[in-house]
């Protein structure tokens, strides 16, 4: 990565971390980090590390320690005859894994209670969630390498990704999410994809694999990331020798097969260990119901809408006119992946995700967005005028994002008339 992009990337991650520890290291303030979902990614490790506790009867410990008020309690557990599991994969846990055992040898050193649940263990999931979003950033900029040779053009589309989108919020706001996680690992796949289509070498497909897995891990629903496959070819008849060389190496996919197998068996022995079945059902319940989508509520919505809250991604679907004319086939394939994705996604039960800024699901997709933005750069006549534009939608998300996390956009139940209502206090200032 060229010198410019680093120093862009280093400094985003000092406003990261300088925004995170006004927000989150005061006193008390920490006890907010891990909220809703957040208990249940989280959980694995104290259950791992420190209780040897995988049906989590350590929870209601935990909750009557003095640290947490009650009303931060979150149920993630459910029942499988008499044991239970956690309703959430381990994937993010993983990730999160090594500052949790760095915090778990502070707590030792500064004579802390090694409980998995003291100020140093909870901040340490904040730390974690920068340092992915950073990483993730590092392997968005290599993938749009492949893409664009202008470093300038590159670090904006960066910068605007890590300032103009949810990333910013969820990786200081709500850092035990999983979102940011599968950023990084759905990046750094997205990455390796596109390598293997350039270069065919062996390294690329099991890193692909490895990443697949782990993104599995964190979030079996972005398999569906391997519908993005034929756009990173970019032609036809690349991705039709990609996949024939890949499959004339038989050994090499079995391989590959092999590391992905292993990645996402990880939860499947959890579950044995658990409930003594090798798969479950953790979210009883709670379906797709694939008659009833709620595809332009998913993107033009003012309860949810990706386009309404992330205008960045709006804009960046301008590069599809450019595409249309150079490369027919990498538009229609991105748009198949798109609408089927988003399809998918807004036919779950709550299609609106409950809490959120902005549809969260979508966060692990912005590479994808980031690739049409820097497309888009490469070839407008007015550059400038797109690039104030893209400005002043980092202007705004930061305005909503700090709208947000103080209940002036409602984490759920947002409709037209509260949109425009705070949209006026922006106006009065």
């Amino acid at each position: 990565m060229k010198v410019s992009t680093r120093i862009y990337l280093s400094i985003t991650l000092v406003v990261y971390l300088l925004v995170s520890i006004n927000i989150n290291f005061g006193k008390n303030k920490w006890q907010d980090v891990l909220e809703s979902d957040a208990w249940g990614y989280y959980a694995y490790l104290p259950a791992v590390f420190i209780y040897h506790d995988l049906n989590f009867l350590f929870y209601e410990k935990v909750m009557h320690e003095g640290y947490f008020e009650s009303r931060l309690a979150y149920e993630y557990r459910v029942g499988h005859g008499e044991q239970r599991s956690n309703k959430y994969f381990c994937g993010t846990a993983i990730m999160i894994s090594p500052f949790f055992l760095t915090a778990h040898v502070l707590s030792d050193w500064f004579d802390a209670p090694q409980d998995g649940y003291n100020r140093m263990y909870i901040l340490s999931v904040n730390m974690a969630a920068v340092f992915y979003t950073i990483l993730g950033l590092y392997f968005m900029g290599k993938l749009l390498q492949l893409y664009s040779h202008n470093q300038n053009r590159i670090a904006f589309v960066l910068l605007v990704f890590a300032f103009g989108t949810q990333l910013f919020y969820y990786a200081i706001g709500e850092p035990g999410m999983s979102h940011v996680y599968s950023f990084c690992a759905l990046t750094f796949f997205l990455w390796q994809t596109k390598l293997w289509f350039q270069k065919q070498a062996v390294a690329q497909l099991m890193w692909a694999a490895f990443a697949l897995g782990l993104v599995f891990l964190i979030r079996p629903f972005n398999l569906l990331v391997l519908g993005t496959v034929p756009f990173l070819a970019g032609t036809s008849i690349v991705f039709r020798q990609g996949i024939k060389s890949a499959l004339q190496q038989r050994k090499m996919l079995l391989s590959a097969f092999l590391v992905f197998s292993l990645m996402a068996g990880v939860q499947s022995l959890i579950y044995y260990l658990q409930t003594g079945h090798v798969w479950i059902d953790s979210y009883p319940g709670e379906n797709f119901d694939f008659t009833k989508p709620h595809v332009f509520e998913s993107l033009f919505s003012f309860r949810k809408g990706l386009f309404v809250y992330t205008p960045l991604v709006l804009l960046s679907q301008l590069a599809l006119v450019f595409m249309f004319k150079e490369n027919r086939f990498m538009a229609v394939s991105y748009l198949l992946f798109f609408f089927t994705f988003t399809y998918v996604l807004s036919s779950w039960w709550i299609w609106y995700y409950g809490g959120s800024f902005s549809l969260r699901p979508f966060i692990e997709y912005f590479a994808l967005f980031a690739i049409l933005l820097l497309w888009l750069l490469d070839r407008v006549r007015y550059r400038l005028p797109l690039m104030a534009v893209a400005l002043l939608l980092v202007l705004l998300c930061q305005i909503q994002t700090y709208q947000y996390r103080y209940f002036i956009i409602h984490w759920s139940e947002m409709n037209q008339q509260k949109y425009f209502e705070s949209l006026g206090h922006i106006l009065k200032g």
